[in-house]
């Protein structure tokens, strides 16, 4: 479906529900937890051998690096409460190259449908919108075990826009009540992340307590994201919560223990097994229990496990008062634990809860892929939409205005007048500018990324657009909407007034919320009609456009309209191609490869041999151009790879004299290398660009000539020559001083260079010289009009 409006953050299996004490304890059992534990400094050994309930009777005391917590935690101060829908950390911005973003969200259920599901749906977006890498869920409230393999949670996360998925997820596999359940976790890895999964996995007692992505990178860096869930001690004795499924196992096998100690103990056991062999550790958890006290588990956590918070440990100040990171509660009960090796994050923060999938706040990191995956690997740009048209005027406007807008939030502008200042001054050595220009230069990247992915929405919906269509789901998202204002959410009621009016629906707000969900679901089933025959309302709906324009003698609107028709049934086409031929899971399961001494192939599916003949394949298509005679000796070691020896300046002069091993083409192409007579005279090129030349230079640019692999291309350049020269200038400027220092920006030093394979018809190695010949009277002719010019 497309986007409709937002789903609540309430759970439409309304049989039985979860309602989680405010301010209470989170456990009852009496047993005394046995922790190995040496004396910590600020540390009362007793506050750890005392129950749940003493524990959390008792008063706060100081751990650090949290040593900044509230003095009385049972107070709720004015400040507090208001305190509830800000965020804390950093805003949820656009993600910066070259890092990895890691999410923890609390969903509460993500619904049972697989079908029309707007939570489900509205969460794809999300995670799309965010550029999220990896993401841990809690509480996905469904048996996945239950369900056929097209209604589990993999298949229902497909979706054309990933390159690539892998998910992890977990349920109380040890009963089949009914399909709606209580608790269940998961981790889902997209895109670069995806690629980098060695294995999956979760908790081993079945209860779905946590789920595990094992990501593998260079230099044998590996690291473990766990999502995980603890269950907590509702004040209603349902059979269907958390806690009492987990007390039920236990107590078949003869456990009498608090389900919540348990976990403790052995998901702390469990982590200190994963870091034994050397991986490093994120924690995606619900721990149900006061973050702003050290309680059991964030005691475990943070000196048994060496664990830290970096979220907090970065931004939580003196006096600072945690917000709550659940809609109802009082008390910050989710967090996300690292590794100390990954404590140092670029961005972090927890978002409001209305900004959010579920009902609890989403917790984010910004990682560098460099500390992650022990390098930073090589991103395939594949060609996407261009939102940013320089032939329409409205699209360039938006452009220039969201950019000069990102520009002016970072300080671009006033960060590149320190840099000038600086610059003629003269305080500073080439190593220190570069450095001041890279971090101009890469602003200025984010901001172009940014500014071209909202000029322009591109509407390719999931669902065929039609009036009925639209004006039902606009009926769906004013209900959305009421349902969040009334469960406490931070909505304007002039925006609900607004979409209301428009929906011709009166006085929405003077319904109680059980009358809210029977309106939206009841809009919602209507949706679900419509959207069965979507494609024939499409179709009919522009037909009767073209015939509205052929009655009025618009025939050439008529024709026009016509065709988009035929142009969307064409799409659809491909559409279905693409979703089938697409790969989403696994890797290359079985290759094509020769049998030795034999002219044979045969089909080999074994791991081994399949790694072996992908290694020779690739070596032998990347290394291709290793061959040239200009890599080979004797020309390797008097030219060198970089060209910069003495003499190539002698190929250049046409001083130089070859060796007389090479071939003929060889001398013949060296020959062809000299510099033309007509430059020579001109003399070096100005090393300085003005403003002017280069306006000229970007308006006379074709805008689908090239891209680059920053995110720029020809279209963000020419933009800048309509309306927007002074963002212009700085970009311009950023380019000379760059280079007169003679040092490259860290944007151009990144490229890709590869050898393609020529068809045999194309290409033959014995016809090397009379190819050779071809290239070098090209080249002659591309020297002598280049010269001209």
């Amino acid at each position: 479906m497309g986007n409709i409006g937002e789903q609540s953050n309430i759970c439409l299996h309304t049989k039985n529900t979860t309602v989680k004490a405010k301010n209470k304890s989170l456990s009852t059992s009496n047993h005394q937890p046995s922790i190995t534990h040496t004396i910590i400094n600020n540390v009362n050994p007793k506050h750890l051998n005392k129950s749940c309930v003493d524990r959390s009777n008792s008063q706060s005391f100081a751990i650090k690096p949290y040593t900044n917590i509230l003095s009385n935690p049972k107070r709720r101060t004015k400040k507090q409460i208001n305190n509830k829908n800000k965020i804390f950390g950093d805003r949820l911005v656009e993600k910066e190259v070259g890092t990895i973003r890691i999410v923890s969200q609390n969903v509460n259920c993500i619904g049972v449908s697989h079908e029309i599901n707007h939570k489900q749906e509205n969460a794809k977006d999300w995670i799309y919108k965010h550029s999220v890498d990896i993401i841990g869920w809690q509480e996905t409230g469904v048996a996945f075990h239950t369900l056929p393999i097209r209604k589990r949670l993999a298949h229902r996360m497909k979706d054309i826009r990933w390159d690539k998925m892998r998910i992890s997820s977990a349920n109380n596999k040890n009963e089949k009540l009914e399909t709606f359940q209580y608790g269940g976790t998961a981790v889902m890895a997209f895109n670069l992340a995806a690629h980098r999964v060695k294995s999956t996995g979760f908790d081993e007692t079945g209860l779905g307590r946590w789920s595990w992505i094992l990501f593998e990178g260079k230099h044998n860096f590996h690291t473990r994201v766990i999502s995980a869930y603890v269950p907590c001690k509702s004040s209603v004795d349902r059979l269907q919560t958390v806690y009492n499924q987990h007390k039920r196992y236990f107590n078949s096998l003869g456990i009498s223990e608090c389900p919540r100690k348990l976990m403790h103990q052995q998901l702390i056991q469990q982590i200190k097994k994963w870091q034994e062999k050397g991986e490093n550790v994120v924690l995606l958890i619900d721990t149900n229990e006061n973050l702003a006290r050290m309680g059991q588990l964030q005691t475990q956590l943070l000196y048994e496990c060496q664990l830290v918070d970096p979220i907090r440990s970065t931004y939580q100040q003196k006096n600072t008062i945690l917000p709550p990171t659940s809609l109802t509660g009082s008390n910050p009960i989710d967090s996300i634990f690292v590794s100390p090796q990954l404590r140092n994050i670029i961005r972090g923060g927890w978002i409001q809860v209305e900004k959010s999938i579920g009902d609890h706040r989403a917790l984010f990191i910004d990682i560098p892929i460099e500390t992650i995956l022990g390098e930073d690997p090589f991103i395939i740009h594949r060609n996407t939409a261009r939102r940013l048209i320089c032939d329409q005027p409205k699209i360039v406007d938006r452009y220039n205005k969201l950019l000069n807008r990102q520009l002016c939030k970072q300080h671009t502008f006033r960060q590149f007048q320190t840099f000038e200042r600086i610059y003629q001054s003269g305080q500073m050595n080439n190593k220190s500018y570069i450095s001041m220009l890279n971090k101009i230069d890469n602003s200025i990247t984010n901001s172009i990324i940014y500014a071209e992915k909202r000029c322009r929405k591109l509407k390719a919906g999931s669902v065929p657009y039609s009036p009925d269509l639209s004006k039902i789901g606009k009926v769906i998202n004013v209900w959305n909407n009421v349902i969040r204002k009334k469960r406490g959410c931070n909505i304007s009621s002039t925006y609900i007034k607004r979409i209301a009016k428009k929906s011709d629906i009166l006085n929405p707000m003077s319904l109680s919320i059980e009358d809210c969900v029977k309106e939206r679901n009841l809009a919602s089933k209507k949706y679900k009609e419509l959207k069965r025959n979507a494609k024939k309302n499409r179709i009919q709906f522009i037909q009767d456009l073209a015939t509205q324009q052929a009655e009025r003698g618009n025939e050439t609107i008529s024709n026009a309209i016509n065709r988009i028709n035929r142009n969307e049934e064409l799409r659809e086409s491909y559409k279905r191609i693409k979703m089938v031929t697409k790969p989403y899971f696994g890797t290359t399961e079985k290759v094509l490869i020769s049998v030795p001494n034999s002219d044979e192939e045969r089909i080999t599916t074994d791991k081994i041999e399949i790694e072996r003949a992908l290694c020779n394949q690739n070596m032998k298509k990347f290394t291709s151009a290793y061959s040239s005679p200009f890599l080979q000796k004797p020309l390797a070691n008097q030219i060198g790879q970089t060209a910069t020896s003495k003499s190539s300046k002698k190929i250049l002069n046409g001083t130089f004299n070859p060796p007389n091993m090479i071939s003929k083409a060889t001398k013949l192409f060296i020959q062809h290398l000299q510099i033309p007579t007509a430059i020579k005279k001109k003399g070096k090129n100005d090393s300085y660009c003005c403003i002017d030349t280069a306006i000229a230079y970007w308006k006379k640019k074709r805008e689908r000539t090239n891209s680059s692999m920053s995110g720029r291309h020809i279209g963000t350049y020419k933009a800048l020559t309509y309306d927007n020269i002074p963002t212009l200038k700085i970009m311009n400027a950023i380019s000379n001083y760059s280079f007169n220092l003679g040092i490259p920006l860290d944007r151009w030093t990144k490229d890709l260079d590869v050898s393609l394979l020529k068809k045999q018809t194309k290409y033959d190695l014995r016809n090397y010289e009379q190819l050779a010949h071809w290239k070098l009277i090209s080249i002659s002719v591309l020297r002598s009009t280049s010269a001209r010019e």
